[in-house]
């Protein structure tokens, strides 16, 4: 069902890094034809490596590659009549830059007026920070997500995973899923002006909110979750973790009760600073030191048992190895492979997350990720109709690049 959704939808992605292209691979997992449009010396430095950098393979999975010098006459051509052609185009070029090159927004609008335009950067089109150069780690430490992660006593922590873009990535999707449905209500189509500092303050409704409504600037709290929850990831005899959550005061009594199981803590219920709901938040960090010298005394795999029967929210602090090897990733599915033929061989990557009642995009079939410009030929000649001729022209003038091969 999802994987053949938008199986009548073509995306000229002329993204670079990641904020685009996992968007992409994100309308790529629900049947859009992408046709990525690469530049040489992006490929090449993934081509140096023996294997293909991490996030190369998974990004750009099921997409089509051509190459086309933007900055040439007749290849500024050829994207033209690509966007003529295509539903969607997605860029995260510096604000500005796009227009320089002549392939902005009014620019592609005149030759396709229903062409659905995103745009993904650090902070958006407009305002003070507009082209101010943006990576992910910036658009974290000027969004407040770096302040509010981390120890509370030590500097302001990078969230590793990427958040920034991918955040943006997630909500560029979303709205491009939206612009699409409004151009099929004969809506036309729209720029969307996607800003990372945006989709970052957006993935922080609490944190924002709380400011908003009561001027309160929330802290790092390193694994708990501020001062309204019992919480903490616990170290255990083994040398392993547990994290621990108790928002609600059922979840903090039971917590209470399988401490007061450990040896020599039999008296933290007696205890009048944990007596009540309100003690025990008002005394958070004097229960959480009870609770860090508790889980020392057993095992990981002890305690996993006993905060399961006690019905205490948890889970052990996992490896992303252990997260992909377990029998639940399994069941669901998360891992399958792709085809990479330019680095000569097979890999394992992860599936699409998206999956329904009757079949999941896990089940879309092989994935392959097109070796560089591979399918610039097939692209202009069966997509646009251009001639062999016109297609040698091209090349010969250095419009595009063919494969290698």
């Amino acid at each position: 069902m999802l994987q053949n959704s938008l199986n009548d939808v073509v995306v000229l992605d002329l993204s670079r890094h990641l904020s685009g292209p996992y968007a992409t691979r994100i309308l790529s997992d629900m049947g859009a034809r992408v046709i990525r449009v690469e530049q040489e010396d992006a490929r090449h430095r993934a081509l140096e490596n023996a294997s293909p950098p991490p996030g190369f393979v998974n990004v750009n999975a099921d997409k089509e590659s051509i190459c086309v010098r933007l900055k040439s006459k007749e290849g500024l051509e050829v994207i033209h009549d690509l966007v003529a052609r295509s539903d969607v185009v997605v860029e995260n070029f510096r604000p500005g830059a796009t227009k320089a090159m002549g392939l902005d927004y009014e620019a592609l609008m005149a030759r396709r007026p229903e062409i659905i335009y995103c745009s993904i950067n650090g902070f958006g089109s407009n305002g003070p920070w507009a082209r101010k150069p943006a990576f992910d780690a910036i658009t974290q430490a000027m969004s407040g997500a770096m302040f509010a992660t981390g120890e509370s006593d030590r500097s302001p922590a990078l969230m590793t995973v990427n958040i920034g873009d991918l955040a943006a990535s997630c909500c560029a999707a979303s709205a491009i899923l939206a612009a699409l449905h409004a151009r099929q209500r004969g809506l036309g189509g729209t720029h969307i002006d996607m800003s990372m500092m945006d989709a970052l303050l957006f993935l922080m409704p609490f944190h924002t909110q709380i400011f908003l409504q009561t001027g309160y600037v929330m802290g790092r709290h390193g694994s708990g979750y501020g001062p309204r929850s019992i919480a903490g990831c616990f170290a255990t005899s083994d040398q392993k973790f547990v994290q621990v959550l108790c928002p609600y005061p059922k979840f903090q009594r039971s917590l209470m009760r399988v401490i007061a199981g450990v040896p020599g803590f039999e008296t933290i219920e007696a205890d009048t600073r944990f007596a009540g709901d309100l003690d025990r938040l008002q005394n958070n960090e004097a229960f959480l030191e009870q609770a860090r010298q508790a889980f020392l005394r057993r095992t990981q795999n002890e305690w996993l048992k006993i905060l399961a029967e006690a019905e205490v929210p948890h889970g052990p602090i996992m490896t992303v190895a252990e997260a992909l090897e377990s029998e639940q990733a399994n069941a669901r599915g998360l891992v399958t492979t792709i085809d990479a033929p330019e680095f000569g061989n097979t890999y394992k990557t992860l599936a699409s997350p998206f999956h329904t009642a009757d079949v999941s995009t896990s089940t879309k079939g092989p994935r392959k990720v097109s070796p560089f410009a591979a399918d610039t030929h097939g692209v202009l000649n069966a997509f646009l109709g251009y001639s062999d001729a016109k297609i040698a022209e091209l090349v010969s003038l250095g419009a595009i690049i063919p494969p290698s091969n």
